[in-house]
């Protein structure tokens, strides 16, 4: 499986761009892929790592086919910064992220595996990143999180 982890890593514009938006309270959404991204580092299946995003102090690292695809339904916790109540979404994992359980998360997750935990979604200021694809039409107005925080 091609990654793009040196492409990625070697675009320091792109990443500092990422981080900065991320610092400065703008919304953004990773999922899966861009969930990497946004972490300290991807180490790919050969073991190499690739310095990313740096959103979230984790790094990610790619295993041999974990899990899925599964549908999930996650409710959103109180600091979620971009959804309320539940979704619906697909996961499927190609990789793991060495999240904490005491790192802030966005969602409860009732079906599927999430991050670590049940949890999915961490949460830096409005910037998420999450393993679930969501399924926008499973939500009354997918974007409303996005368009509150623009302002």
């Amino acid at each position: 499986m091609r990654t793009y982890a040196t492409e990625i890593s070697s675009n320091r514009d792109f990443l500092e761009g990422l981080r900065n938006t991320a610092s400065e309270g703008k919304p953004i959404l990773g999922e899966c892929g861009g969930l990497m991204t946004m972490c300290k580092n991807l180490v790919d299946a050969k073991g190499a790592k690739h310095p990313m995003s740096g959103i979230f102090g984790c790094d990610s690292v790619f295993v041999n086919r974990r899990h899925g695809p599964t549908y999930v339904k996650a409710d959103a916790l109180p600091g979620n910064p971009l959804f309320g109540g539940s979704v619906r979404a697909h996961e499927y994992h190609y990789s793991e992220v060495l999240a904490s359980d005491k790192d802030a998360f966005g969602f409860d997750v009732r079906r599927g595996l999430g991050i670590v935990g049940k949890k999915d979604g961490l949460v830096y200021r409005n910037a998420m990143g999450t393993y679930m694809h969501q399924h926008a039409l499973s939500m009354r107005d997918w974007a409303a999180g996005f368009r509150e925080r623009l302002v």
